[in-house]
């Protein structure tokens, strides 16, 4: 009997008592009782047989009314959660042979009900019935039938769940996510199988080629949803990249996408050259030869965009030079070649092939020391005696390195040269030639200099250096991490700069054109500042490696160390002029961890002297003590994280969020770029940890749900939310300004947006589609919800449902749900706000308000100008007795600014941005007084009961408290 109820648990002969309970257990739930349903699903578990209960639980979850109904919160769910707590409690008491209730007729009803309902079940359903067990491949069955109904992504999060990735093939599940633009989930897909890895980066990889047709192949698949534009060669490029460099697969795998990185290298060359006019032809053609170096078909492709360049006699020699058969060369480059009678190697030859008149010349700033007095280090005697100058009582250092830049992914980089200067000398050191020599004593050299509290070390940038010289030879990692006295001009010129702007005031004269200025960065920038001059960085982008140095590259490096000397001492003078209290050497305590109590005690006192940082990023955040608001907290959230970002701003936190195609190393960019602290998960945490400063990155747990998510992030960064926070900004946009519309003005704003999208035929008068005047003093008093999607827009809040692809403010959802959630398509996508400032526009109109009537039944003869057109609707008049009540929490901070403006004519912001009102239905305008417009993307919202939802669903993390 025992068997027969275990394989019969949903049919028709399960006891009827089952469904007793069942039908009390939904009673009990619709009326919210849900301690009761507690009550009758443990007297239920208590009077069935051990070998009986999963039986009984899948016919409560088969036969329950909201189990389809993707709800995040069902009574599924509670049936799910008691008999997890259940079975733990009385595990002592269950059967010890497993199998025996655990059938695969059992196991694949399960794996059928998980399929049917929201994602948190299957993680239940997996763990209480083992789907993920060695031995389930039995289960891939039904998988596929969620494959032929082209359900790829319930397939992708059910294979990953059950890690039967081996029974399925890439065309089958991976590709298909690719080309719907899933890329969080496939990068969770073939996460730890190798043999999937590198059979999708093949895979993908034949796509990137001339002669592949790709779009052939969708066709062919017949897939839902395909991203095409997604899809061209240079996307998928960065993708293979992005997820070769996540599981460290070996390049040689894809070919064709090294092709296509080698070949935007060529191009930013011939860039440089042609266009910037910054690479003199010596230079040049050693970049080239490096960087195409025996590939034939890069090489033609080169000499066809000397073509494209009208460069002929470049592209005849090229041809030559790389021995190109002359059947793939056009007519005008043969008759080139017939024209030269010889053409050197250009890689070893002095000469050069093009004329450096192309370049102008202009005025920079010079080496003050002799060339004599510039010494090249390449032998152990050499370095000692570099040792014995450098490392002396009250000497200061400049510092610098030099290696060849990598323009391809299959090239490799490292340190040439090292930089050493004083006063009176200047140093270069040949660290391969070193290294080869005696690579214990040019460790020992560093070691000792490196270490020395006697010298004061001067860089620009040195971070970068160090972590270059790290990665190069190994062996230097110690002495770098024990470098002592080392003061980074580019932190310290930023600091003296904050605090007295004017200080380094430049020439009136600077001897340079203007293009010369505008494009200094960096160094050649400060030392614009300093001394009225750039520095030439033509050598920068040079061969380092070959040896002899050119006097050109020897003059170009000595310089760049030099020149930190005597910036250096100009800003100390500057600043001793100026009377300001600024530490001329600010990092001159060891970085060596072990220090005593005092000393470390000292240090940290010092470090809040950085006026220029928020308050929020002057200390690592776990180490914030003041509470602060949402609005001051700046984050970007890596592509796995996409919904936690989407949530973090529902409770007015500044996100920045990451497209499922950037990699992951964009997130440090922009954490660097805009000051922001990087969320992120799993592998990318370790890599992106590295890039930033110490704190800058904060590991997000995936175990937990959405809802321990955001608690663990406000907690971590001390962050006080308040109800007036929920929905101050813009889940699309994140921008947290809002335009005030009032009903009447939505009205006109939405009819004239229905003439605008049905034609000339329903266009409106001209003498009412101009703007409005507003009232002064007409402010943003009630902040909108943020929208989530364009689904979102088309219904009112109070009557808001999200489907399965949409559950972005459902707060109780797994965290895996949101990863899989994260490549939703959104129709509309937010135009960038970068150009709108953070201030809320008036509405303005040269017509008086009493131009416009009130189109309602009461008023039969006043008809507005719209009116005219047969097809303009005659809207309900606005009931104002069933308006939903205002809440009191929504009171954001307001800027009127009259110069930003509501165009009525065109129905956009400052003629700009399109309001997107024609997505509001025709009851809202009866029932709504006041609409709010995102001034960032245009979407438009109004007050519902969500508000209160989602405020009841933030409730573990809103301080309550009634604010002043």
């Amino acid at each position: 009997m025992q068997r027969s109820n275990l394989t019969h648990a949903s049919a028709s002969s399960a006891p009827v008592e089952w469904d007793t309970w069942l039908c009390e257990a939904e009673r009990l739930w619709q009326s919210e009782a849900t301690d009761k349903v507690i009550h009758i699903l443990v007297k239920a578990f208590r009077s069935v047989s051990p070998y009986s209960l999963h039986a009984l639980v899948l016919h409560l979850l088969d036969k329950s009314q909201d189990l389809r109904r993707m709800k995040t919160s069902s009574l599924g769910l509670v049936v799910l959660r008691e008999f997890e707590r259940w079975t733990h409690m009385n595990r002592h008491s269950l059967p010890s042979d497993i199998k025996r209730v655990l059938t695969n007729d059992v196991k694949l009803q399960a794996l059928r009900l998980a399929t049917s309902a929201h994602i948190t079940i299957l993680d239940l359903l997996c763990k209480l019935y083992h789907l993920e067990a060695p031995g389930n491949e039995f289960l891939a069955s039904h998988l596929r039938v969620l494959i032929a109904r082209d359900q790829y992504k319930e397939a992708g999060v059910c294979v990953h769940r059950l890690h039967l990735q081996h029974c399925f093939k890439i065309e089958e599940i991976c590709l298909p996510l690719v080309f719907q633009d899933k890329i969080n989930l496939v990068e969770k897909y073939v996460q730890g199988y190798p043999a999937t890895q590198i059979e999708l980066i093949q895979k993908l990889d034949s796509f990137c080629t001339k002669k592949s047709n790709l779009f052939q192949v969708i066709e062919d698949l017949k897939i839902p949803g395909t991203k095409k534009e997604k899809l061209r060669p240079k996307n998928l490029s960065k993708l293979i990249l992005r997820l070769a460099k996540l599981y460290k697969l070996d390049g040689a795998l894809y070919p064709n996408t090294n092709f296509h990185k080698d070949l935007g290298a060529v191009k930013y060359l011939l860039y440089k050259k042609y266009t910037e006019l910054t690479l003199d032809a010596e230079n040049w053609d050693e970049l080239v030869v490096n960087t195409i170096r025996d590939n034939k078909e890069l090489q033609i492709e080169f000499v066809y965009l000397l073509m494209s360049y009208n460069d002929l006699p470049a592209a005849a020699k090229w041809a030559l030079y790389y021995e190109i058969d002359q059947s793939q060369l056009s007519q005008n480059v043969l008759e080139e070649i017939k024209k030269a009678k010889e053409c050197p190697p250009p890689s070893d030859e002095a000469d050069c092939w093009d004329d450096d008149t192309l370049i102008p010349q202009m005025s920079f700033y010079q080496l003050n020391l002799p060339l004599d007095d510039v010494c090249m280090v390449d032998t152990l005697d050499d370095l000692h005696a570099c040792e014995m100058h450098l490392v002396q009582e009250g000497q200061i250092v400049g510092i610098d390195m030099e290696w060849t830049p990598s323009f391809t992914a299959t090239q490799i980089t490292s340190v040439a040269v090292v930089q050493l200067a004083t006063q009176d000398r200047a140093f270069l050191l040949d660290l391969p030639a070193l290294m080869t020599l005696d690579s214990v004593k040019t460790t020992s050299f560093f070691q000792c200099f490196l270490s020395s509290t006697q010298v004061l070390k001067l860089g620009f940038g040195i971070s970068g250096d160090f972590q270059m010289l790290s990665k190069s030879y190994p062996d230097l990692k110690a002495p770098v991490a024990n470098v002592q006295r080392i003061v980074d001009l580019l932190m310290l010129s930023k600091h003296i700069l904050t605090d007295c702007p004017g200080i380094l005031s430049r020439p009136a004269d600077l001897g340079a054109g203007d293009a010369q200025v505008s494009s200094a960065k960096g160094l050649s920038e400060l030392t614009l500042q300093c001394f009225g001059l750039t520095l030439d960085k033509k050598e920068q982008l040079s061969n380092w490696e070959r040896r002899p140095l050119r006097p050109s590259q020897v003059i170009y490096a000595a310089l760049d160390a030099f020149c930190l000397l005597e910036i250096y001492s100009l800003l100390k003078d500057k600043v001793n002029e100026a009377g300001l209290q600024i530490d001329m050497e600010p990092t001159c305590a060891s970085r060596t961890p072990k220090k005593s109590k005092s000393k470390s005690k000292s240090k940290e006192a010092k470090k809040p002297k950085n006026k220029s940082l928020p308050q929020v990023f002057k200390i690592p955040p776990q180490a914030v003590e003041t509470m602060i608001r949402p609005g001051e907290l700046s984050v970007v959230c890596d592509t796995m994280l996409q919904g936690l970002g989407r949530q973090l701003r529902t409770c007015g936190v500044d996100v920045k969020i990451l497209e499922t195609t950037d990699d992951h190393d964009e997130a440090a960019k922009i954490a660097f770029k805009e000051k922001r602290v990087i969320l992120t998960s799993g592998t990318p945490f370790q890599t992106l940890k590295s890039q930033v400063a110490e704190g800058r990155c904060l590991a997000i747990d995936i175990t937990c749900n959405a809802k321990q998510q955001v608690a663990q992030v406000f907690r971590h960064f001390n962050v006080c939310v308040k109800q007036e926070d929920v929905f101050s900004r813009c889940q699309v946009c994140n921008s947290n300004i809002y335009i005030n519309v009032t009903n009447e003005e939505m009205r006109r704003l939405w009819l004239n947006k229905k003439a605008l999208l049905e034609g000339p035929a329903a266009e409106t008068p001209s003498n009412i589609s101009d703007t409005r005047a507003a009232s002064s003093t007409s402010t943003v008093s009630d902040p909108p919800p943020a929208g989530a999607s364009s689904n979102y827009l088309t219904h009112p809040i109070q009557d808001l449902v999200f489907d399965d692809d949409e559950l972005l403010l459902d707060c109780d959802e797994d965290i895996e749900f949101d990863y899989y959630h994260s490549a939703i398509d959104i129709n509309a996508p937010a135009p960038t706000n970068a150009s709108i400032p953070q201030v809320t526009p008036s509405i303005v109109d040269p017509h008086p308000a009493s131009a416009v009537p009130q189109m309602t039944p009461s008023n039969p003869q006043s008809k507005s100008p719209l009116e005219v057109s047969t097809n303009a609707p005659i809207l309900a008049p606005l009931d104002s007795a069933n308006c939903r009540k205002k809440s009191k929490y929504y009171r954001p901070q307001t800027d009127n600014n009259p110069d930003h403006k509501i165009d009525f004519k065109s129905v956009t912001i400052n003629g700009a941005i399109p309001l997107q009102v024609e997505l509001i239905p025709e009851g809202v305008l009866s029932q709504i007084e006041t609409f709010f417009c995102c001034s960032g993307c245009g979407k438009a919202f109004w007050e519902g009961t969500h508000y209160d939802r989602v405020v009841d669903q933030f409730s573990h993390v809103l301080d309550m408290s009634d604010s002043s």
